[in-house]
């Protein structure tokens, strides 16, 4: 289609949706830019079905780790 896109309304536009019936097995983590050298986030996908499971605000470790610990919670309960 080849539109012009500013890159900042493409961030404003990305939503995490929820992942249906199963955690993935394979988690790709990465950190982008909400905006350069001011704020970043991490992008978590579920790698084997090509999919964003959630976005964080961050991207330190112990926001990571949080995340990790609130999904374990939810798969034992």
């Amino acid at each position: 289609m080849r539109l012009p896109v500013v890159r900042s309304k493409l961030l404003e536009l990305l939503e995490a949706p929820r992942v249906p019936g199963r955690a993935p097995r394979v988690l790709g983590v990465d950190e982008f830019a909400f905006r350069k050298g001011c704020t970043y986030g991490t992008v978590l996908v579920d790698v084997e079905a090509g999919g964003v499971v959630d976005v964080l605000p961050d991207r330190t470790s112990t926001t990571f780790a949080d995340w990790l610990r609130a999904r374990r919670r939810d798969r034992v309960s």
